[in-house]
């Protein structure tokens, strides 16, 4: 290895350039006290000269026997003689003046004062990673393999961590490649127990090389899918957001890829770490990672927009990130990928678009204009299983809460999937039909088209047989369609349907709430046949008890199907 001065050290092992170093330490301590030139650069000099010496001697005194054959040691030692070397040189010249000029000194003066405290930073790197005190036997890291102990694959990432931060581009590269891979093979936790410096692998990711932002993104990535690693990426002096954002923006097509990734661990939604997610979420919007989402799910490949939506989706969760949102040009972008992106990314972005719609008006009405209606139904007329389903009635279930929407679904064909939904799907998404139901029932015409399409008959079969929620949500919609005579004879022709809608007012049946059947009942009661026949189902014997425990509106529904026969009855008691 040639050095700096001219000297070969080649033939040097690490002993030897201690040796050499310990001899030079006081001849340029002497020089530098004899000079009378640069006495504030000299002073300086001596002073970083001690501490260095001190922390060699510390290396080669107390840590394990074995000092002598590490690898990073054996780089960094020839260099220390090498300056050393140098800083002699210029003592010499300033003690007999025979420097070319006062500026080039002072230059080269600076020069050394940095290269020393580049090496001092070095060796204390190398101390703190505790690989010079460990596996006293180990002469060359290798890689563990697949049976390898955790003292082993522990002792290899202190070394791989030192040689990020010592090495040159060529170590540090495959220095990251072999992190990627003790990271897949699950060793994420280790980052964690060992006290890593995450921050400088974090600091990596504004390299000027791609390769090394490309490998060291790839490893941020995988350790921000971990919730234990979570909080070192983003934790005290370390803030991986904002350069995962600049690798958005700027960087190669892999790079955006993996830093999307890493976002989307960040941001992933988990009630264990929620608290984090939503810091990392507001982090993302403070530090400018809106505009390049919304432009990778635009102009990103396939794979890449499905990740920006998903970073969008999980967002989109902070309630007041949504309008700083919009106002980026999310939704349409988001309608876009409902109705031309892959399955993935169709449905995060259906599941952003109802996060947005679900206490936003205005965000509601952009997302009708902008088409979103349309796209959610078609996507739920064409969902691949019953999962995307879901999502995307959960989406037209928050954009059905605005009046501004509910032609738009009246007249897309919605209505004739709302039956088909009822008939035969899985009781979550029967019970967001209903409910959607519930937000459509606005007006009587409304109403008419939907107990015309049979919803009636299908909502009074989730009255039987049905999970409690199920049959509150059942109920409710009922009660808002019988405002409509047409729809009240509907329910009617099957006696079974008012038995049902009378076992919910058992007072010992208390998983359901009363509000809804009493509703529901009461709004029969105005059909001298439907009270016919709720009075026969025994519904009276309910209600009364329910007048005596106050329940709101059991007494003027007792009163309504009782008439002037029983009201004499009860007017006393009551």
């Amino acid at each position: 290895m040639k050095m700096e001065g001219g000297t070969n050290y080649d033939n040097y092992n690490t002993e030897e350039c201690v040796r050499t170093v310990q001899e030079l330490f006081p001849l340029i301590i002497a020089e530098a006290y004899s000079t009378k030139v640069f006495s504030g650069k000299w002073q300086t000099i001596t002073t970083k000269l001690k501490v260095l010496n001190l922390t060699i001697t510390s290396i080669t005194t107390e840590t394990s026997c074995s000092w002598a054959e590490n690898s990073l040691l054996k780089e960094l030692l020839p260099k220390v003689v090498s300056t050393l070397k140098e800083a002699r040189d210029h003592a010499k010249k300033c003690r007999e003046l025979s420097y070319s000029g006062k500026l080039l000194m002072q230059s080269d003066l600076d020069v050394v004062v940095n290269k020393l405290n580049l090496h001092q930073r070095d060796l204390e790197i190398l101390i703190k990673s505790g690989v010079l005190r460990e596996f006293s036997n180990a002469i060359v890291v290798s890689r563990p393999g697949p049976g390898a102990s955790r003292d082993e694959v522990s002792f290899f990432m202190k070394d791989l961590f030192a040689r990020l931060q010592i090495g040159n581009t060529q170590l540090k590269e495959k220095s990251l490649i072999s992190l990627v891979q003790i990271l897949q093979e699950n060793n994420k936790d280790i980052v964690i127990d060992e006290g890593l410096d995450i921050g400088y692998l974090v600091h990596l990711l504004d390299s000027n090389i791609a390769t090394i932002r490309e490998y060291s993104v790839l490893a941020v990535s995988i350790l921000a899918k971990s919730d234990a690693c979570k909080a070192c990426l983003v934790g005290e002096g370390v803030n991986v957001i904002a350069p995962l954002i600049r690798l958005l923006e700027s960087g190669t097509s892999v790079a955006n890829e993996k830093a999307a990734e890493a976002l989307l661990g960040l941001t992933v939604v988990s009630w264990e770490v929620n608290h984090i997610d939503r810091e990392n979420a507001w982090a993302v919007s403070a530090y400018g990672g809106l505009s390049p989402l919304v432009k990778i799910c635009q102009h990103g490949s396939l794979e890449l927009q499905a990740i920006g939506s998903a970073v969008l989706r999980n967002l989109a969760f902070v309630e007041h990130i949504r309008g700083p949102m919009a106002e980026e040009g999310a939704i349409p972008v988001l309608i876009d990928l409902v109705n031309f992106g892959t399955p993935a990314a169709q449905e995060s972005s259906a599941e952003c678009l109802h996060l947005l719609a679900a206490n936003h008006e205005n965000l509601r009405q952009m997302i009708c204009r902008e088409g979103g209606v349309e796209s959610l139904v078609r996507l739920l007329e064409k969902a691949p299983n019953t999962h995307v389903q879901e999502i995307a009635l959960r989406a037209i279930h928050s954009l059905s809460q605005s009046m501004f929407s509910r032609n738009l679904l009246m007249s897309s064909g919605f209505v004739k999937q709302l039956t088909v939904l009822l008939k035969s799907g899985s009781s979550a998404i029967q019970e967001l039909a209903a409910s959607a139901i519930c937000n459509l029932s606005q007006t009587d015409e409304i109403k008419r088209a939907l107990g015309d399409a049979g919803c009636v008959g299908l909502l009074a079969k989730m009255l039987d047989g049905k999970p409690s929620f199920s049959q509150q949500i059942a109920v409710r919609a009922l009660s808002s369609l019988f405002v409509v005579d047409i729809n009240r004879k509907e329910f009617i022709k099957d006696d079974e349907h008012v038995s049902c809608l009378v076992r919910l007012l058992d007072p010992q049946n208390e998983t359901v709430s009363k509000t809804f059947p009493i509703s529901a009942l009461l709004a029969l009661s105005y059909s001298n046949s439907c009270r016919k026949r709720i009075v026969s189902a025994g519904a009276c014997q309910h209600l009364k008890k329910l007048a005596e425990l106050e329940v709101v509106g059991a007494k003027k529904t007792l009163r309504k199907l009782a008439g002037s026969r029983l009201r004499k009855i009860f007017s006393a008691k009551w």
